[in-house]
């Protein structure tokens, strides 16, 4: 699919050094005229809206179309509502000719999408409307930018970090985790002391120190933290091999199959989960908080960073998700207009967080008393805010998907120990090297 090993770094000026087909799809993706008056929208038009969203996240969305069409009357908004499979889903609705008029979208595919043709540039409208951009966090922003075009706007922004049953630890008298990233005793060391001391049986139940899951933002914290890297600077080499990294797998394998802190997948499905306080500690984000006030009823709970590698460093994972209008579309500007409306502060605070389903991308939003002072648990929320400071987002390639289905394949070993992390780490080395000369487009963000 992508077999050319022409490589290009993003961050230069221009599209000299661009691929054709790079060149074509950024050039292809413009609105001609960006810079003149606005477009009166047409009437009759039914607009389709197309994310990844849990149920609460359906009916919060459903809420903001039916206020954009009470605001602009002749226009009809459709909610598509995916599942497994989204991505696979989008790209066949695009390549059939049928793409949504406008989309939720994963920040790593952000350079795969663009290089599909898969977005529109915004920057003509945005300049042509004068849409004020200042309220979004810059590095919330700079993910969906390439080459001075902007092909996408950040729906939210969090940063993951964990969650803990307060409950447990002071029953057993373990001083709490840190909850705040200004507080450096919270440590891996003391992370496995208090996993170690939680990891019991009672009246023939086992309660569990610790769960996570196996995606590449719950895994790859411990490398960022640890001091390693996916890849290098530039993106044209996997990392994971180095000491600092294979460190790090290495806790995440005995985690799992020399201490046994964490349950099996068969203990979660018997109700060994984090709500039903059999788990002390999670790694999540604040997108779960409304499921957890809704689920963990039966203990205080509250949030804090991830802990600090052995190189003395907090890390945090997220980015969030992005929102864009489909070059196809045969709507644009009533899809513009549908952009706007669903980033607007008043759509945010309805879909987001009212019901505390994510954290916003405006900053305005997210150091908000609605939220971070609702009275509600966790009480530290504002830890999710502040691990913006130390957020890694995940790289971006042109063939990202490519490089995230060798990494879960190559990755699937080390957590069921038939594989040394160092060997593991080797094999996930040989499996995206390749896959990263081939990429057209890459940058660690």
């Amino acid at each position: 699919m992508r077999t050319t090993r022409r490589t290009l770094v993003l961050g230069t000026a221009g599209t000299a050094g661009m691929t054709p087909l790079v060149a074509a799809c950024s050039v292809g993706g413009q609105v001609a005229g960006g810079d003149a008056a606005a477009a009166k929208l047409k009437t009759g038009v039914t607009l389709r809206m197309m994310q990844y969203g849990t149920p609460p996240e359906v009916v919060t969305k459903q809420e903001v179309l039916r206020q954009f069409e009470a605001k602009h009357p002749g226009l009809t908004a459709e909610l598509d509502n995916g599942s497994a499979g989204y991505a696979d889903k989008l790209s066949a609705a695009t390549a059939g000719g049928s793409p949504p008029d406008v989309f939720w979208f994963d920040p790593a595919l952000f350079l795969e999408y663009a290089r599909r043709g898969f977005l529109l540039d915004l920057a003509p409208l945005i300049k042509r409307d004068k849409y004020d951009l200042a309220d979004f966090y810059e590095r919330a922003l700079a993910q969906y930018e390439w080459q001075g075009k902007r092909y996408g706007m950040p729906k939210d922004f969090p940063a993951r970090g964990m969650y803990f049953n307060q409950n447990v630890f002071q029953d057993n008298g373990i001083a709490l985790p840190a909850v705040t990233y200004a507080d450096n005793g919270w440590t891996w060391d003391r992370f496995l002391d208090a996993a170690q001391k939680l990891t019991r049986d009672r009246n023939g139940v086992t309660n569990y120190g610790w769960t996570m899951g196996n995606g590449f933002r719950e895994w790859m914290v411990w490398v960022y933290a640890n001091g390693g890297e996916f890849v290098n600077k530039d993106a044209t080499e996997c990392l994971l091999h180095e000491p600092a990294a294979v460190d790090a797998l290495q806790l995440l394998q005995d985690l799992r199959t020399k201490y046994r802190f964490m349950p099996t997948p068969a203990d979660t499905q018997a109700g060994a989960t984090f709500a039903q306080g059999r788990v002390a500690m999670i790694e999540s984000g604040p997108f779960n908080i409304g499921n957890l006030r809704r689920d963990a009823r039966d203990f205080t709970w509250d949030a804090g960073p991830m802990p600090r590698g052995r190189n003395g460093k907090y890390a945090a994972t997220g980015g969030g998700a992005g929102q864009g209008v489909a070059p196809g579309s045969k709507n644009q500007e009533e899809a513009w207009a549908l952009l706007k409306h669903v980033m607007t502060p008043e759509s945010l605070m309805t879909e987001i967080v009212r019901e505390h389903l994510n954290m916003p991308g405006r900053k305005s939003l997210a150091n908000s008393k609605e939220y971070l002072g609702s009275g509600q648990p966790p009480k530290n929320i504002k830890a999710f805010v502040d691990g913006l400071g130390a957020l890694r987002v995940d790289p971006q390639t042109t063939n990202w998907g490519e490089i995230n289905a060798a990494t879960v394949r190559e990755i699937a070993p080390l957590f069921t120990g038939e594989k040394a992390p160092r060997d593991v780490a080797f094999s996930i080395k040989r499996a995206v090297d390749p896959l990263l000369q081939q990429a057209e487009a890459k940058r660690r963000l």
